[in-house]
């Protein structure tokens, strides 16, 4: 007779312990998932979460999961599209920055249930939904003891949510202090930018109990500004830099002949004075 590697629901425990030792971690996984997922707009919603049995709602318009992706990829543990050399960026060309499938089951296991409801773009009035409750799951001999199952029905309206994925996850294990609100604010910060740039992935924050959270991570944090810098590093290493005016204008483009370290002699030195100058600008 063939058997197959079964794990007890303490590793579960475990993973949550060790790879989210702090709720805004794994909300912060959460997000991450909505940016991978080409999501233009995410939305996190906190209500009594100061402590334990709070509830927490990260939603998104990406472009959702199939059945077949929910299961094959959202339930599997611990794998993840990244580690396939090809899979590195997604459909509109982000580079991919969520952590593996541990780091995502250890997020849904904030809560003692879960609610995943998604709309895949690639299946217009389709919708699938699964729960997971993770007091089963615990006290269950084996994980895999423990069936979950996938609901697809047709959807007649769709109100606001045309496609992508929604994650409510309820009764918060612990609460969230002011000191995880400020981690996470500057997480979010590192992930969307301070400026509020057309088309750019963008997070707000429903949270009473949070006021600040939602007043730092606001897309337009850095509206007033006499010079920002824009630069990227292409796949060969090569870099570009902008720099744009306050009223959003290119006044120097530079090339990565003119803009490396390395060939920096080439470039005359009053146009790199020039540069420093303005980029030391005050905010």
């Amino acid at each position: 007779m063939d058997h197959r590697l079964r794990f007890a629901p303490e590793i579960l425990v475990r993973l949550g312990e060790e790879l989210v030792p702090h709720p805004d971690l794994g909300i912060m996984e959460l997000v991450r998932n909505a940016y991978d997922a080409d999501a233009a707009v995410c939305q996190i919603q906190i209500k009594n979460a100061t402590e334990e049995g709070g509830n927490l709602l990260v939603s998104d318009d990406g472009d959702g999961m199939t059945a077949q992706q929910l299961a094959s990829g959202f339930l599997l543990i611990g794998k993840s599209g990244k580690a396939d050399a090809t899979q590195t960026h997604t459909r509109s060309g982000r580079r991919k920055v969520g952590e593996k499938g541990l780091g995502r089951i250890a997020a849904l296991r904030l809560g003692t249930k879960v609610t995943v409801t998604t709309r895949p773009k690639s299946e217009p009035g389709v919708e699938h939904r699964l729960t997971i409750d993770w007091d089963q799951v615990d006290s269950s001999y084996a994980v895999e003891d423990v069936p979950i199952s996938i609901e697809t029905r047709q959807i007649e309206h769709y109100g606001s949510f045309r496609h992508g994925t929604v994650i409510d996850v309820t009764s918060l294990r612990r609460g969230i202090g002011t000191k995880d609100a400020e981690r996470l604010a500057r997480s979010l910060l590192l992930l969307t930018g301070p400026f509020a740039d057309k088309g750019a992935f963008q997070v707000y924050c429903d949270a009473p109990e949070f006021s600040a959270l939602a007043e730092l991570i606001k897309p337009h944090l850095f509206e007033q500004y006499e010079y920002r810098l824009v630069a990227s590093l292409d796949e060969d290493g090569e870099a570009t830099a902008t720099l744009y005016n306050w009223r959003g204008e290119a006044e120097f483009k530079g090339r990565h002949s003119e803009v490396a370290r390395q060939r920096r002699g080439n470039v005359p030195f009053s146009v790199w004075s020039r540069k420093r100058h303005l980029v030391s600008g005050r905010m």
